[in-house]
């Protein structure tokens, strides 16, 4: 049998200030965060992962051969920039973590919930049946929610012949 109570906790409205403290507390640390719109970020050129070597193989060839450093770069800020971006990505990852066990436990009791909401309306669609007190009204407002789609294809036009 499932385990269809795998999480039975609360969480206390002082934790619950505490842990938004605490995300305010990581914002107020990282003034610099940018906010961008879907636009930006698909307008912007990427170092993603599959590039991080660049990164490494360009500074040292920068240092190697400065000459080919255009006078426009500011040297002193691509390695802030640098060095900045390694700490935003270590924060990154560890709140990566925690939001994927969010989402994993807010996953985990939206089914549980289901469950429940689905045996509910079964029940209630039984009543219904038996003309119980109050089931239809059950089973009318809850009904848009459980409604199945037809899985099965709407049958193809016959073509037309011109005889």
């Amino acid at each position: 049998m499932p385990d269809d109570n795998r999480i039975s906790a609360e969480l206390a409205a002082s934790a619950l200030t505490t842990i938004q403290q605490a995300v305010q507390t990581i914002r107020t640390n990282m003034p610099f965060l940018l906010s961008l719109t879907n636009e930006e970020r698909r307008s912007l050129p990427k170092l993603g992962d599959n590039r991080l070597a660049l990164d490494e193989d360009a500074s040292a060839l920068m240092g190697q051969h400065p000459q080919f450093i255009p006078a426009f770069v500011d040297m002193a800020e691509l390695a802030k920039d640098r060095a900045l971006r390694i700490q935003v990505d270590t924060v990154r990852l560890s709140l990566e973590a925690l939001l994927t066990d969010i989402e994993g436990t807010e996953m985990v009791l939206g089914s549980e919930m289901l469950m429940v909401f689905l045996a509910y309306y079964a029940n209630a669609k039984e009543g219904a049946k038996r003309g119980v007190a109050g089931a239809q009204t059950v089973v009318d407002t809850l009904g848009k929610y459980f409604a199945r789609s037809s899985r099965t294809p709407a049958p193809a036009a016959k073509p037309t012949t011109g005889v």
